[in-house]
């Protein structure tokens, strides 16, 4: 006899994976681009690297 908490245990589909996957590389990669938006204003104020120098360095930490 198998017990009763395997009897409701619910499996995801796979397009219901791949759409999680999707979802969570989308809002990853929106986070990253609103960083990018409001430090690269600020390493200009503050360093003298040029616009490309201070995008690659966020793009890397990121």
């Amino acid at each position: 006899m198998q017990p009763a908490a395997d009897t409701h245990r619910t499996e995801l589909s796979t397009r219901a994976h791949v759409l999680l996957l999707s979802g969570s590389f989308l809002l990853i990669f929106m986070g990253a681009g609103a960083q990018q938006a409001s430090l690269v204003p600020y390493l200009e104020e503050f360093t003298d690297w040029s616009k490309l120098h201070r995008s690659l360095v966020i793009a890397t930490v990121a």
